[in-house]
């Protein structure tokens, strides 16, 4: 990675493709944390956005913040990824474009913060890390790094043994109202255009598991899953994924759901993970955005509270994102430890198998990872339009 002067790293330009949900959140966490970052930390600075639709959309967006007058709409992604006031490229269009968009960007020469799912398979997501490599810029999956708190305290309650060897892993995530439900086939999440389903959408849950196993990321010795299809338009309504990982001298059972119609919890939490020891457990529970309690329980046979802990994450969603991508930039790595490429490929290729099972599979267009070839080079608004969808 060639290198960068303190001054310029310290104060991070970033752009943002799409105009959505994940882009508002980000450009509202900007926002927030404007003239609050630590002295001593990195700097933020939002650019501007564009829209596949048009540069009102995106000039919409930003006016529903109060973001400072300076703040810019580029005409289409590729007049904003060309910018040379741009350092970084926040990704928060729908799966479907998810490879399209981080190529794009990668080849104009600009770091990239790709929301989950970080592509649609695999091979989409071997052939940005060739790019990245090849380029030497940073590429990282983003999702909320790892809800911070919880996921630290948990890593280091792994580390010192607090629960003795892990042997059991449940990861459950879920969705607020009945999405399937309540919206049409051709919304974000339910249309096989957009690469919508529960698993992608959803794929936290595989990520949890990986991050429980002793060592980090191993790859599973044998998977198992069923689907319930969404009728309407064919994409995974809930999956449930099994999973038999060995340390070599034993074996660690996995299992992994998520669901677009159902909370994960009875109490309707939207998420909840149970890391299953042989001297204990850890139990974390809350929001898919927000874990809100963390509890250690002892003694496998006879469940006793050791604590409970309340999280408060201090940090609005994306900052610690924001934060850790100027830290690999500034550092000259190309990927971040804490979502690691290994880790965000091994969850691709499980979800590739699973959909095999399954018999899922999304339009050829999306799946390609050969962009020569792909219709998508085209504005997303206009690849939409001609497959009849109305957004």
């Amino acid at each position: 990675m060639s290198e960068v002067e303190d001054d310029e790293i310290e104060l991070l330009h970033w752009g943002i493709l799409g105009t959505g949900c994940y882009a508002k959140c980000f450009v509202g966490n900007l926002n927030y944390h404007m003239g609050k970052e630590d002295p001593n930390g990195p700097h933020r600075a939002l650019v501007g956005v564009a829209s596949s639709r048009s540069e009102d959309m995106a000039k919409e967006l930003l006016d529903s913040f109060d973001v400072p007058d300076c703040t810019l709409t580029f005409r289409d992604y590729s007049e904003l990824v060309h910018s040379s006031l741009i350092d970084v490229v926040f990704i928060a269009t729908p799966h479907s474009h998810h490879f399209q968009n981080a190529l794009l960007a990668l080849e104009a020469g600009k770091h990239v913060v790709c929301q989950k799912s970080l592509t649609v398979n695999a091979a989409q997501a071997k052939k940005l890390f060739e790019i990245a490599q090849r380029k030497q810029l940073c590429l990282m999956e983003g999702w909320w790094l790892w809800w911070p708190q919880a996921s630290r305290k948990t890593c280091q309650l792994l580390r010192e043994g607090e629960i003795g060897e892990v042997n059991r892993i449940v990861a459950n995530f879920g969705i607020r109202n009945n999405y399937c439900m309540f919206r049409s086939e051709s919304g974000r999440l339910t249309s096989k255009e957009l690469a919508g389903g529960a698993l992608l959408e959803r794929n936290l849950a595989l990520h949890w598991i990986l991050r429980a196993l002793p060592g980090g990321a191993s790859r599973p010795t044998q998977v198992t899953s069923t689907m319930k299809k969404y009728p309407k338009s064919g994409v995974d309504e809930t999956t449930t994924v099994e999973m038999i990982f060995s340390t070599g001298v034993r074996e660690i059972h996995a299992k992994a759901s998520a669901s677009l119609s159902t909370a994960a919890g009875s109490d309707g939490q939207l998420a909840y993970v149970i890391i299953e020891g042989s001297n204990g457990k850890i139990e974390i529970h809350g929001w898919e955005t927000i874990p809100t309690e963390l509890y250690v329980f002892k003694n496998r046979y006879s469940l006793s509270e050791l604590y409970r802990e309340t999280l408060q994450e201090a940090e609005p969603l994306f900052i610690p994102e924001a934060d850790e991508v100027a830290r690999c930039i500034r550092e000259e790595l190309l990927e971040s430890p804490e979502m690691p490429w290994a880790e965000s490929l091994l969850v691709m290729e499980i979800m590739d198998l699973v959909r095999k099972q399954n018999d899922l599979h999304y339009p050829p267009q999306i799946e390609t990872s050969e962009p020569s070839i792909s219709p998508l080079s085209k504005p997303l608004w206009g690849w939409l339009s001609s497959t009849g969808h109305q957004v």
